[in-house]
């Protein structure tokens, strides 16, 4: 057996060691464990901000509806659109129209360039992102109509009752208490995201609600 010789002053030399392949596919196959566990959380999380964005969109949109009443000191409304048009058919997520409305001959909202009455906003179709938005009861059913003291109005003057829209998500990511966002317009006009002690979104009969309950889809 050889001696080793010594240098002084110098290190020893140092054995590369790399991963084998057996410890290679062991670390590949944990970190496949892992990524398979935070798939869902990472989809849960993507689905309630997309939620969340999608009611305070509207949330602004009604708060600019009401803002604009006050500031031009004449009927403004919020409606549920066809294409250029407001409609009674189909729900919110077709989109909507923001505008001033000074011709009402109808119970329901409608836009007419012909009688001077001005775009202020229009919202595209909500595609895409498994939101549906829905009327649930009330005027809101079909249109959000302010007149200039900020007061939420029916086309005929009269004040509504307090009257919610439901943004919700079809999204399977989602358990079914979490799904749905209820935005309440009371008959001041002040719109509000219905909470719980708690400060969590509740839903107006406080329950669960499955996809088909929550946004009108199997």
């Amino acid at each position: 057996m050889k001696d080793l010789a010594i240098y002084p002053g110098k290190a020893a030399p140092v054995r590369q060691a790399g991963l084998s392949m057996i410890e290679l596919m062991v670390a590949l196959a944990i970190l496949g464990v892992l990524i398979a566990l935070a798939a869902p959380s990472m989809q849960s999380f993507m689905a309630s901000q997309r939620l969340g964005a999608a009611t305070n969109e509207l949330m602004g949109q009604l708060a600019l509806a009401r803002t604009e009443a006050l500031r031009r000191g004449t009927r403004v409304t919020l409606c549920k659109r066809n294409g250029d048009t407001c409609t009674t058919s189909g729900n919110w997520s077709q989109g909507w129209l923001v505008f001033t409305d000074s011709h009402r001959p109808d119970s329901t909202a409608q836009f007419s360039t012909s009688e001077q009455e001005t775009l202020l906003m229009q919202q595209t179709a909500v595609t895409g992102q498994q939101l549906v938005v829905v009327g649930l009861s009330g005027t809101v059913a079909h249109y959000v109509s302010f007149e200039p003291s900020g007061r939420a109005v029916q086309m005929n003057g009269d004040p509504i009752e307090e009257s919610t829209l439901r943004v919700c998500s079809t999204s399977t990511a989602l358990s079914d208490a979490k799904r749905a966002r209820d935005i309440v317009v009371l008959p001041s006009g002040r719109a509000m995201v219905r909470k719980d002690a708690s400060g969590n979104p509740l839903k107006a009969d406080g329950q669960a609600l499955s996809i088909n309950s929550a946004c009108g889809v199997s």
